[in-house]
């Protein structure tokens, strides 16, 4: 009988809990388990599993093992999917074995992170604090760290040959990296720059207020953004992609770059990109980039901000009209019109109704029969000159929902339309 057999629950599905465990040191052969549980176990610092079922993807959950130090999983399986929860941060664990997946909960941390899909699982997992030296895997690992920085250091060396987790880091300013693998970046409250030199590299940072320049070399950058202190982001040097979520960001320089992703950023009154760029804007089009872009929008949203209108948030209105005014595309314009007639309904006034209809005429005209990376002049002669056709190029399933949504925006709006009458 094992020695954990007094704490073991298994069900009839592959499944089994062992909790309470008292011991510090846990050896595991269940061959008809693939879905196991560890939990409460204070005392515990390492676990060794020897055998789960054959052929199954193990699914591994340790929650509340404040001393763990070692886990060791068994040979022969697909990679794992490990869950880790704790009520305080890690003190610092290493698992062994082939992960394909991990997610964490601790203090106000919560992360997930799957190795890629083009590489091999990794073949070990290194978790420990900011003030120590991680103890990184030969290759081919994810190493984690986590907790404040020491008062005499500011910046952060990430090796080759490995991924990279870096959560909830206070004091760091500075990180270097030098995978050709991912690094996320979470919860860095403090961090002002990043280097990178990795060619393969994908950069993931989200919650970094403070961040202000990416340099060096990588394939992808991805920036998520709630709050910021710093307005402005630099992207310099050989970074190829990028995409930023950032609702507060109001300068952005990206000179080197093959394309750029803007999502919801609203604020962005400036931008330094080179000619030709391939960029696409989600849910908000800024006016730097309103005659290059290509402008998508998140129809959940768009009805969102719908919603909050009619709830009497009158200063919904603008953003509303202009994410109208820009979605021209062929698959768009039918929605455009109908929520310009939406809005007919709820008594918007009609000049600016039919304002937002000959923007989207105007940009929907230059925009027919040309390649979708091609940059759309507008202006007031434009706007002219599609006053001239009353033409649409919609996609033949919803024309008829697209005219009769026009027609009815022109009868609401005729005396914006028609000149007035001398006498």
């Amino acid at each position: 009988m094992a020695d954990y057999e007094d704490y073991i629950t298994r069900d009839t599905a592959g499944g089994a809990s062992i909790a309470g465990f008292p011991g510090t040191a846990l050896e595991v052969d269940e061959p008809g388990v693939f879905a196991l549980d560890i939990l409460d176990a204070p005392n515990l610092e390492t676990i060794h599993i020897k055998r789960l079922k054959p052929i199954k993807r193990p699914h591994l959950v340790l929650s509340n093992l404040p001393d763990l130090a070692t886990v060791n999983l068994p040979a022969g399986h697909p990679g794992a999917i490990v869950h880790f929860n704790s009520e305080k941060s890690p003190k610092g664990f290493v698992i062994s074995g082939m992960v394909s997946e991990i997610d964490a909960a601790w203090d106000t941390v919560q992360t997930r992170l799957e190795s890629a899909p083009n590489h091999h699982h990794w073949s070990r997992v290194v978790c420990c604090p900011a003030i120590e030296k991680p103890a990184q895997p030969s290759g081919n690992g994810l190493v984690m760290v986590t907790g404040d920085m020491p008062p005499e250091h500011d910046q952060l060396t990430i090796g080759a040959g490995n991924d990279w987790l870096l959560l909830n880091i206070g004091g760091l300013r500075h990180v270097q990296v030098n995978t050709s693998g991912k690094a996320v970046l979470q919860q860095v409250p403090d961090l002002r720059t990043l280097n990178g030199s990795g060619h393969g590299l994908i950069l993931e940072v989200y919650a970094a207020p403070a961040l202000k320049r990416i340099s060096g070399t990588g394939e992808r950058v991805i920036v998520y953004q709630k709050l910021a202190i710093a307005k402005e982001l630099t992207i310099a040097d050989n970074w190829k992609h990028a995409r930023i979520h950032s609702k507060p960001l109001r300068s952005l320089s990206f000179v080197s770059g093959e394309s750029l992703a803007l999502h919801h950023c609203n604020a962005l009154q400036q931008v330094n990109l080179p000619l030709g760029m391939d960029v696409e804007c989600f849910g908000a089009l800024p006016a730097p980039l309103m005659a290059s872009a290509r402008f998508y929008f998140d129809e959940s949203s768009l009805n969102t901000c719908m919603e909050r209108f009619r709830n009497g948030e009158t200063d919904q209105l603008s953003g509303i009209l202009s994410i109208l005014a820009n979605a021209h595309e062929r698959e768009q314009v039918v929605l455009s019109l109908q929520k310009l007639q939406e809005l007919c309904e709820h008594g918007v006034a009609p000049d600016l109704i039919w304002q937002t209809r000959r923007e989207l005429a105007a940009r929907h005209r230059e925009n027919r029969g040309k390649s979708r990376r091609a940059r759309r002049p507008f202006n007031e002669a434009a706007m002219a000159k599609a006053d001239l056709y009353w033409h649409w190029k919609f996609p033949n399933d919803l024309a008829p929902q697209g005219w009769e949504a026009d027609l009815k925006i022109c009868h609401y709006c005729h005396q914006a339309v028609l000149p007035p009458r001398t006498m």
